[in-house]
């Protein structure tokens, strides 16, 4: 099992490193100010070594920073084991959170310039690491420092999702994150993505602006209110804030990951609301309310076991979208996972290679190969070319 990490006092060697004061204190590691004998100073992330999947964990944190070296992400630089610890060092960053060097800002205006000013850093953080083929999955206020030179630095890589890496640090289903900033299918437990942390800057962003969401009275009360519940815009709370900005993080915030900007989308558009221009959308409301006769029919159609599909018609302005989108949050809460497609008729049989689509790339190749043989590939393959099935 796990043993919690001693305080440890000031004069304390580790390897060639001499600790100061503690910097911050998390579960299951310390941060120290530590210093060389030539009175260089470091960052000292240390822990107890404990259960060797919490150590390859801590010991992964320190190889996919490394592999980094992007700007806005912490640098490190030298990692050790003892019989008793794991350690490795990184920069000292001086300054304050992303939320509180915004909160800061007294009026709403200044703190949605900060936000944005910051948030482009953000996003271009985010870019690199999602390059990289790595998901960050814990993105939380925290998680990002601001240096006395304005500059981001993105810290706690101890969760970060490896695409490239052979052995997995979790389970199929298991859940990672910090539950405030997690998204609704990072909650249900399905594969994690880069949309995942588009989800997680934005719910920081909009804290940063509009100041922290009052906080249930159990902490799994943030499941049913992050699945079930879209956030109110901010241009709904504070007429003064630019729609531009309240719209681009609305639409980070969407239930479906593809609705998500990417990273370098997110930043052109806060780039925008900097330069006073953008798409000035205007807020949907937040609450789902009537259509209760077909909202409970939609339920009882995506409940029960196995593959189910609804159809839903109707004429264009009828509110079909918004009721589909409370139907799927209630599909993920009960721990199913949808997907989403629309039919045209110049398009026939679109949206069955839509929904084949997104069902395919959501799992390994691996997994493919074992489920459809290639002669059934071929013919999946004459429909709709586009399928992810060319290497069966």
């Amino acid at each position: 099992m796990n043993r919690r990490t001693p305080e440890l006092p000031q004069g304390v060697r580790v390897g060639p490193y001499t600790l100061k004061h503690c910097l911050g204190k998390g579960a299951t590691a310390h941060v120290y100010l530590a210093v060389t004998t030539t009175g260089r100073e470091f960052a000292l992330k240390i822990r107890a070594r404990g259960r060797p999947d919490t150590d390859r964990r801590f010991l992964r944190e320190f190889e996919s920073l490394r592999r980094l070296q992007l700007p806005g992400v912490i640098r490190v630089y030298e990692a050790g084991q003892t019989e008793k610890w794991l350690w490795f060092t990184m920069d000292v960053v001086r300054g304050p959170t992303l939320f509180d060097r915004i909160q800061k800002a007294s009026r709403i205006q200044e703190r949605v310039t900060r936000a944005c000013e910051l948030g482009i850093q953000l996003c271009r953080s985010l870019e690199g690491i999602h390059a990289a083929g790595l998901v960050h999955r814990d993105l939380k206020p925290s998680n990002i420092l601001v240096s006395e030179r304005e500059e981001i630095r993105v810290l706690d890589f101890g969760v970060v999702g490896w695409w490239s890496a052979g052995e997995p640090l979790t389970s199929t289903g298991a859940t990672v994150g910090t539950l405030p900033y997690m998204s609704p299918e990072q909650m249900a437990g399905h594969a994690p993505t880069s949309a995942i942390d588009i989800f997680a800057a934005a719910v920081t962003l909009f804290e940063a602006v509009a100041g922290k969401r009052q906080r249930p009275e159990h902490p799994h009360g943030w499941i049913a209110r992050q699945i079930l519940e879209r956030f109110v815009p901010l241009a709904s709370l504070y007429p003064e804030i630019p729609k531009p900005f309240s719209a681009i993080l609305a639409q980070a915030l969407s239930l479906d990951p593809r609705d998500r900007p990417t990273a370098r989308e997110f930043e052109e558009v806060l780039a925008q609301v900097l330069e006073g221009t953008g798409c000035p959308s205007w807020p949907e409301p937040a609450l789902f309310v009537g259509r209760n006769l077909e909202f409970d029919i939609l339920k009882e159609a995506l409940e029960g076991d196995g593959p189910r599909m609804v159809l839903l018609r109707g004429q264009a302005g009828d509110g079909r979208r918004r009721l589909l989108e409370q139907g799927r949050r209630h599909a993920i809460l009960q721990g199913h996972q949808t997907v989403r497609a629309r039919c045209h008729q110049d398009e026939p049989g679109g949206a069955i290679g839509e929904i084949l689509d997104q069902i395919l790339r959501a799992h390994p190749t691996s997994v493919i190969g074992e489920a459809i043989r290639t002669s059934e590939a071929q013919i999946l393959l004459a429909m709709w070319p586009h399928l992810p099935l060319q290497s069966l």
